[in-house]
C-alpha cells in the first residue's frame, strides 16, 4: 500500500481567505507562509506517512504540471506515492520573468509570483506587473479555445505518460467542470487534442469528478459570492476522494 501523497492545484486545493479576513495581516501572512490544514487535501493527508501539498491559490495548470514534474524528478522511490492533480481556469497562465528569475501566473490579466518566490524581499511586484503587459499582451493576442486546449492536453499528455513511467499511483480531477479534460476534449474543435485525450487513461483523468459536484448546500461553499469551499466543503470532498480512493484499493 503507498503511504505517501502529492496534491496539486489551485486555492480549491490550498484553501483561501474569507471576504471577511481578506485585510487581516496576520491571517495574510501565515496563509501565505502555507497551505490550509483544513482543505480536503489536508485531511486527507493525514492517512498518509508523509504529505505534500504543492498547491498555490491563483495557480494555473502550467504551474501545476510544471511543479508536479520537478517534485517527481527528484523523488528517488516514486513508486511509493499517490499524485491527485486539481485543474483548474485553463485560462491562466504563467511565464518566466528574466529580471527576476521566477515564475509568475496569470489570473485576470494580473501577475501572480510563484510561492518560490514569496520570500524573496528584494522582488519589486510593481516592476514584475509593469514587465507582466507585454506577455499577457502577446497571449491575447493569439488567444482562443483551441489554443489553450492544445497547449493543456500536450502538457498534460506528458506529464501522465512522466507518472506512469516513473510507477506513481496518480489521479486527474479539476474545480469545476468548465476545467474538466473531457468537457475541454469535447468543446474544442481541434482534432488533434481530441486524439490526444483519446491516448490519455481515462480511468485516471476522467472518473474522478469535479469537486465542485459535491458542494450541493449553500453552506459547502463560502458565501454566494465567494463559491470557493468552505470548511464544511471541503469535508464532503475528502470524504468524496477517500471512498474514491479506498474503490480504487489505493486506501483502506
Amino acid at each position: 500500500m503507498r503511504n505517501k501523497l502529492y496534491t496539486n492545484g489551485c486555492s480549491f486545493t490550498y484553501g483561501h481567505v474569507p471576504d471577511d479576513d481578506a485585510h487581516n495581516t496576520e491571517i495574510l501572512r501565515a496563509y501565505h507562509a502555507q497551505p490550509c490544514s483544513w482543505t480536503w487535501a489536508g485531511h486527507l493527508g493525514n492517512h498518509f506517512s508523509e504529505f505534500v501539498n504543492e498547491s498555490w491559490a491563483g495557480g494555473s495548470n502550467l504551474r501545476m504540471l510544471r511543479r508536479t514534474f520537478d517534485f517527481f524528478n527528484k523523488v528517488e522511490d516514486p513508486s511509493n506515492w499517490v499524485a491527485i492533480i486539481q485543474l483548474t481556469d485553463p485560462y491562466r497562465f504563467e511565464y518566466f520573468d528574466n529580471v527576476v528569475q521566477h515564475y509568475a501566473g496569470v489570473v485576470h490579466d494580473a501577475p501572480l509570483l510563484d510561492d518560490s518566490a514569496t520570500d524573496s524581499k528584494t522582488i519589486d511586484i510593481d516592476d514584475v506587473a509593469r514587465r507582466a503587459k507585454t506577455p499577457i499582451a502577446y497571449r491575447n493576442l493569439f488567444l482562443n479555445y483551441d489554443l489553450i486546449a492544445n497547449e493543456l492536453f500536450e502538457k498534460l499528455f506528458a506529464l501522465t505518460s512522466y507518472l506512469e513511467k516513473k510507477n506513481v499511483e496518480y489521479f486527474i480531477t479539476c474545480m469545476s467542470n468548465k476545467c474538466s479534460p473531457e468537457v475541454i476534449a469535447k468543446d474544442c474543435s481541434n482534432l488533434r487534442v481530441k486524439e490526444i485525450f483519446k491516448l490519455m487513461d481515462q480511468n485516471r483523468i476522467t472518473t474522478l469528478r469535479p469537486i465542485s459536484h459535491v458542494l450541493l448546500d449553500e453552506n459547502d461553499v463560502e458565501s454566494p459570492t465567494d463559491r470557493h469551499p468552505s470548511k464544511q466543503g471541503h469535508k464532503k470532498i475528502y470524504r468524496y476522494i477517500y471512498n474514491y480512493l479506498q474503490a480504487k484499493g489505493v486506501m483502506q
